[in-house]
């Protein structure tokens, strides 16, 4: 626990960039640290997906790190039985998708099973 390496997938096309936030099992005050670095938190801005830390625990939560990165698109965990205060925070943190002809900001791949993202070069994406 909160120890991982936090990676930033990033697609730089010819209309934009595409970017992907991967957190690990990092948790709330190994993340605040980790934003005292101005490269980290100019690297995570305006993310697309969040993976977010510590399975999506509330240990991992960091409303600071959404001031940084902004709002992706959706949040994606993997938490076992998910607390339903941090899903909304999660939630409420997020852009919105169409998921399976539902409107979701987080999604969970424990509920959702596999989770499949595609992104097009005109910018568009399809989760699936």
């Amino acid at each position: 626990n909160n120890s991982s390496y936090v990676c930033i997938f990033t697609w730089v096309l010819s209309r934009g960039t595409w970017k992907v936030v991967v957190c690990g099992d990092n948790e709330t005050n190994g993340l605040k640290e980790l934003l005292t670095n101005a490269e980290f938190r100019t690297t995570i801005a305006d993310a697309d997906v969040f993976v977010t830390p510590h399975h999506g625990h509330n240990s991992g939560y960091c409303a600071e790190l959404f001031d940084a990165m902004g709002s992706p698109l959706c949040n994606i965990t993997s938490e076992k039985q998910g607390d339903e205060s941090i899903a909304q925070e999660y939630s409420a943190r997020a852009r919105g998708i169409t998921f399976k002809g539902q409107n979701r900001h987080h999604l969970t791949t424990r509920h959702d099973n596999h989770i499949f993202m595609r992104m097009n070069e005109n910018l568009t994406y399809l989760f699936e």
